[in-house]
C-alpha cells in the first residue's frame, strides 16, 4: 500500500513543479515583454513577438541588415594571422584572415590597429593603417598590411577598429 501512496505522492509532486514552471515561464515572459517595450527596445525581435504581432519575412530580414550595419566589428572576425618582417628592414606584412559572419550585410574600408610590442610586452608604438578590400556577406579574405615598425619590436598584435557596410545593389 505504501508504494502506491510514494508513487502517487511522486506524480503530484511532479505535477506541481511543471506547472509551477510553466505558469511561471509565462508572467515571466509577459513581464519581459513589458520592460522591452517601455525602455524603447521595441525593434530587438524578441521570443514573444511571433505570437503578439506577426512579422513577415522581409521585415525581419530588414531589422537583421539594419543590426548588421550598425555593429560591423561583432560580425567580423580576425583569425590566422602571419607576421613576415623583412630580413634588413623595418618592413613589417601581417597577413590575416577575416571572417564576416553578417548574413546580409558586406564590409569595406577595415582600419586596423598594429600594436607593436617589446619583449616585455610594452608598447613601443601603435599603427592604424586601413585596408580598401571588400568582404562579401558569408564569406572570409586574406587581408594584407603593410607598414614599418620600430627595431626593438618582438611581437604584434593586430585589432580591427572599424569597418564600413558596404552597399549593396
Amino acid at each position: 500500500m505504501k508504494p502506491v501512496i510514494y508513487r502517487i505522492l511522486s506524480w503530484l509532486i511532479y505535477l506541481f513543479v511543471v506547472g509551477v514552471f510553466t505558469v511561471g515561464g509565462f508572467f515571466a515572459g509577459a513581464a519581459y515583454e513589458r520592460d522591452r517595450k517601455s525602455f524603447g527596445h521595441s525593434d530587438i525581435p524578441s521570443f514573444t513577438s511571433s505570437l503578439s504581432s506577426p512579422r513577415t519575412y522581409e521585415d525581419y530580414m530588414q531589422g537583421v541588415a539594419r543590426i548588421e550595419s550598425q555593429n560591423p566589428l561583432d560580425f567580423l572576425k580576425i583569425k590566422n594571422m602571419h607576421v613576415n618582417t623583412g630580413l634588413f628592414s623595418s618592413n613589417v606584412t601581417i597577413e590575416c584572415r577575416v571572417d564576416n559572419w553578417a548574413m546580409q550585410t558586406g564590409y569595406k574600408d577595415f582600419q586596423f590597429e598594429v600594436s607593436c610590442l617589446s619583449k616585455t610586452q610594452s608598447v613601443i608604438d601603435r599603427i592604424q593603417k586601413t585596408v580598401y578590400e571588400v568582404i562579401p556577406a558569408r564569406s572570409q579574405r586574406a587581408l594584407r598590411v603593410n607598414f614599418s615598425s620600430p627595431p626593438e619590436t618582438k611581437e604584434y598584435t593586430v585589432h580591427l577598429l572599424r569597418a564600413v557596410p558596404a552597399r549593396t545593389e
